[in-house]
């Protein structure tokens, strides 16, 4: 889909612009919820429900789950984030990233995508900052 294709060139030059590693996270994650803000419910429950679109959501939320992933690690080894094991943070957050993906984090919440995502953001930083 041309969505997603367009949303993650620009979510990268917002990534690209940033250069402290907890603010390469957050930008990354909230130029993600700024992609997905203009975005109607209705658009998601029909990719949802169109298997071709709903497997390239899919694809594009695990590649966003190892850039988050990635992202982590770079602020682990700069001393920016604590020490965490980095690939049971990712796995939670691909977690969490697939529910918003599937629609479930819509439905237990009441968050908009793009919501959700804001959401795990600063939840993200809160969590990984060093005190």
């Amino acid at each position: 889909m041309h969505f997603f294709r367009r949303a993650t060139a620009r979510v990268e030059a917002v990534l690209a612009a940033a250069t402290d590693p907890a603010e390469r996270l957050a930008a990354y994650l909230r130029a993600v919820s700024a992609e997905l803000a203009p975005v109607s419910p209705q658009f998601f429950d029909d990719v949802a429900a169109f298997e071709p679109a709903a497997e390239v959501y899919e694809r594009n939320t695990r590649a966003a789950a190892g850039r988050v992933q990635q992202l982590i690690e770079e602020g682990v080894r700069a001393g920016v984030f604590r020490e965490v094991h980095v690939t049971f943070a990712a796995d939670v957050i691909s977690s969490v990233m697939v529910r918003i993906q599937r629609r479930q984090v819509a439905a237990a919440t009441g968050l908009a995508d793009a919501e959700a995502y804001e959401q795990l953001a600063e939840l993200l930083l809160s969590g990984l900052r060093r005190a």
